[in-house]
């Protein structure tokens, strides 16, 4: 005695043959003011559950912007700190994005209490660039526009570029 084999063409004589378009799903829908309706649903997967966080995060999100900030590395002897986590191991774009880091929050209070000035800020580059994003809300990129950009001439990279050379600066100048 074997396993049974059941014949190709078997159909079971209790079920209904539905094809794809035939299977539909009544769900409660909201509709106005402690409305409720019948919807309609028609094959295919359900959508996830999200939870309050992913939601809060998705109407949050259209109130931020990405800012991309764009950072190349100094010369040797520029910067102590930048210098140490080098000698300590640490690859330039591995320094530069902690130091970004852990510089954008500091740099980030400072612009929206205009302790800020554009001057100074320029250093001896070597290497290719390391890129980061942030993601910041509108009032910050304007903030920033009236500082490093007073005249609205700036690519988004290069706005990016004098940003983030400034979180740089201040981050690797604190000690």
């Amino acid at each position: 005695m074997g396993i049974k084999k059941i014949p190709f063409n078997y159909e079971h004589p209790g079920k209904k043959k539905l094809g794809r378009s035939e299977i539909k799903q009544e769900t409660p829908a909201r509709v106005g003011n402690d409305v409720l309706a019948v919807k309609e649903k028609r094959g295919g997967r359900p959508k996830p559950l999200q939870t309050k966080a992913a939601e809060s995060s998705q109407t949050s999100s259209a109130k931020t912007v990405f800012l991309r900030l764009v950072v190349k590395p100094p010369k040797a002897g520029r910067f102590e700190l930048y210098d140490e986590m080098i000698a300590d191991g640490l690859s330039p774009k591995q320094a530069i994005l902690g130091l970004l880091k852990h510089g954008f929050f500091q740099f980030e209070k400072d612009i929206k209490s205009n302790n800020i000035s554009a001057k100074n800020l320029d250093y001896e580059a070597v290497g290719q660039a390391v890129e980061t994003t942030r993601s910041v809300d509108p009032e910050f990129i304007s903030l920033c526009r009236d500082v490093f950009d007073k005249f609205d001439i700036l690519s988004n990279r290069a706005l990016g570029q004098k940003i983030g050379k400034a979180i740089f600066h201040r981050a690797a100048m604190e000690r």
